[in-house]
């Protein structure tokens, strides 16, 4: 029966076509008034209403004149400040800021003000976080806190100079954002804006964001030394080994990275890739020496930075830090997070005679990808 009624309501041609909604009528009056406050409160008299300010007083003076004239009633219940309740406002502004950088335990070298680091707390510290590189950081949620949990993100300027995406990192879990000045904003512009004094609730909070921005000058220093200190290195130690008539081999430490293509790790891969083709042309070049060279490609692997990664990604997800581990080894065909014992021992094979079948290529050592095929 309710089927043939909604048939028979689709056939008919006279049916009548459904009446536009009524809209509802616009109020010129309150739009006005509206207006008018805005261009009150935006004019020079209240000397852009920053706390802290005359200006500011200004405004909480008219805006409790307003409230009490529409016959609104306060609800602090305290006669001495009928419209607002009291807080202690601070002023903060930048006191000090460092920054510095290692890789496998030794410092690199940044130039002295080539780095800003900055924090809405009183203090704030991040100590052997290792750097994630987000590129742009369009699309945070495709990383998740699994991935940003107890790392830096390293961020690309670009043209876009407002705070969405470091605030949207920040709150996916990273623990701080460092952003790469590649485009027309400079560190001084960036000093200029962020060093002035800011206003905050009073509390004994220490800690808050911490958020940097360096040079792309010193943060080439930082990427470059993957592929330069291995060539350099390589270069005198080839130099030495054939001016003393040294047979040997020169063994190249570079990562699955270099291999396979991963989410977000460009910049890093592209390095650990030259590294790869420096073994092979390093054996075409040193082999009538007498000198081989091979390339060992780790994966993820336990240093001394993975409890605090570890620790961090099980706070964030919820989760006991032996389940976290557990992913993390679940990774690789052998189901086992990889030590750097692990890669000590295939690099004692790689520096034996019993290798010497293996010259120009390059060695993984993750664990095992799965479905990796590597030419």
């Amino acid at each position: 029966m309710a089927l043939a009624v909604v048939l028979g309501f689709a056939a008919s041609p006279s049916a009548a076509a459904p009446q536009p909604r009524p809209q509802p009528r616009k109020d010129t009056l309150l739009e006005a008034q509206l207006l008018q406050h805005i261009k009150i409160l935006a004019s020079d008299e209240f000397d852009g209403r920053e706390p802290g300010t005359e200006g500011e007083a200004k405004t909480l003076r008219y805006l409790g004149k307003e409230w009490f004239d529409i016959g609104l009633v306060s609800g602090t219940n305290d006669p001495g400040h009928p419209w607002f309740a009291p807080v202690t406002l601070v002023a903060r502004e930048p006191a000090g800021t460092s920054a510095s950088f290692a890789r496998k335990g030794r410092r690199l070298y940044v130039p002295t003000g080539s780095v800003l680091m900055l924090t809405s707390g009183k203090r704030a510290l991040v100590e052997n976080a290792p750097l994630l590189f987000v590129g742009l950081g369009r699309n945070v949620d495709a990383l998740g806190r699994s991935e940003l949990a107890g790392r830096v993100a390293v961020l690309l300027d670009g043209d876009d100079h407002g705070s969405d995406r470091q605030n949207a990192l920040l709150k996916a879990g990273a623990s701080a954002v460092l952003t790469v000045l590649d485009g027309t904003r400079t560190l001084e512009q960036v000093a200029a804006r962020r060093s002035r004094s800011g206003y905050a609730l009073a509390s004994d909070m220490l800690g808050g964001d911490l958020e940097g921005f360096i040079r792309p000058e010193a943060f080439d220093r930082l990427t470059s030394v993957n592929l330069r200190g291995s060539y350099f290195t390589a270069q005198a130690g080839a130099r030495a080994m054939i001016a003393r008539g040294t047979r040997g081999r020169i063994l190249l430490m570079s990562s699955v990275t270099g291999l396979r293509a991963f989410h977000n790790l460009s910049a890093y891969g592209i390095t650990k890739a030259g590294i790869r083709f420096m073994a092979s042309v390093l054996a075409l070049e040193l082999g009538p020496h007498g000198i081989s060279a091979v390339c060992v490609h780790p994966g993820l692997t336990r240093t001394e930075k993975t409890p605090g990664v570890v620790a961090a990604q099980a706070k964030a997800q919820g989760v006991a830090e032996v389940e976290i581990e557990k992913r993390m080894a679940g990774r690789n065909l052998a189901k086992k997070l990889i030590t750097a014992e692990d890669i000590a021992q295939v690099v004692v094979f790689l520096a034996s005679p019993k290798s010497v079948a293996i010259n120009g290529d390059s060695v993984a050592a993750g664990g095992g990808a799965p479905g990796a095929i590597h030419y």
